[in-house]
């Protein structure tokens, strides 16, 4: 159906808009172009920025004070170390070998 320009749009007028079957893609595609036909290329949603990027700014230029703030500690991360490494091999299980513990498995669960 015709439908008329915005500058000839009267909102007493009923139109008629025949309800055809159309696949989840074609419903979307028209509605998009539903809104695009009167909003023109305006975007559907708009998320103010400017507050979070501002207190971001701010939070970026403020330098530590530990007065305020508390003292800050953190371990000494010096990586994977003797230590960590004897932990890790602790660990392991290896191949047992031998068929499925089917039995245990069972058992367990």
């Amino acid at each position: 159906p015709f439908l008329p320009s915005p500058s000839r749009f009267d909102p007493t007028e009923q139109f008629v808009v025949p309800m055809v079957a159309l696949s989840k893609c074609a419903t979307t595609a028209a509605r998009i172009a539903g809104r695009r036909a009167l909003f023109g290329n305006a975007p559907v949603r708009t998320f103010a920025t400017a507050d979070w990027v501002k207190t971001a700014r701010e939070m970026k230029d403020t330098p530590y004070d530990p007065a305020k703030e508390g003292k800050i500690s953190a371990p000494d991360y010096v990586g994977w170390d003797a230590e960590i490494e004897a932990d890790f091999q602790k660990l392991q299980v290896g191949f047992k070998g031998g068929e499925r513990p089917y039995k245990e498995i069972c058992d367990s669960a």
